[in-house]
């Protein structure tokens, strides 16, 4: 993998149209390479070439890998433990007006944005989140997994202390649900989960799920 990367590197493109192929084709593969490795931290050094280069070729992506892009680095960011960084990148997906690409990963950016905000404790924009969905206004239809997760992230923020744990054993049951295998947050959950629970890093959770 990593020297089809160079390889697509190597060659210089042509024009606008190419150059934005290529780059996407290359950090997408480089990004996939680094967690695959659980290599978080240098998937996170992408940042700041991969925004540079997302505005320079900004209406000529191909918006399934822009928004693949966008989680990846998302995750690596959270996961190191950079929250605000990390919800700067799903917010972006959560903009995406109109488009059918990666309907998957769109409902999934949904769930991730939740559950960044509820770690913010921002119980206004969950709020907005809530109206938005319960009144059906949101560009994209959520999974079933999404939606339950959205549903006890948002209860889990707003409700007493005490209680936190109680609710978080009770969503970690909901997501390992047989119905629920392969979904693309599941995972996730079960890191964040955990996090909250047993007061394990995010990067060691991550590394073992």
């Amino acid at each position: 993998m990593e020297s089809l990367i160079k390889t697509i590197h190597k060659h210089a493109p042509t024009s606008e149209i190419l150059g934005a192929a290529s780059f996407q084709l290359a950090r997408y593969l480089e990004l996939l390479v680094h967690m695959g490795h659980n290599d978080f931290q240098k998937a996170a050094t992408l940042e700041a070439e991969t925004e540079k280069r997302l505005n320079q070729y900004s209406g000529k992506l191909n918006k399934s890998y822009e928004i693949a892009i966008d989680i990846n680095l998302a995750l690596s960011l959270w996961i190191i433990e950079d929250p605000l960084k990390s919800l700067k990148w799903i917010t972006k997906i959560t903009k995406v007006k109109n488009s059918d690409a990666r309907p998957d990963l769109q409902s999934f950016a949904y769930m991730f944005y939740a559950m960044l905000l509820a770690n913010a404790q921002n119980e206004a924009e969950l709020s907005r989140l809530e109206t938005l969905i319960l009144k059906d206004r949101l560009p994209i239809a959520l999974l079933p997994f999404d939606q339950m997760a959205i549903k006890f992230i948002i209860k889990w923020t707003v409700m007493e202390k005490e209680k936190k744990n109680v609710h978080l054993h009770k969503l970690l049951a909901e997501a390992n649900k047989p119905e629920y295998a392969g979904q693309v947050g599941v995972d996730i959950i079960n890191v964040w989960g955990r996090n909250k629970l047993e007061h394990i890093s995010l990067i060691v959770l991550a590394v073992s799920a």
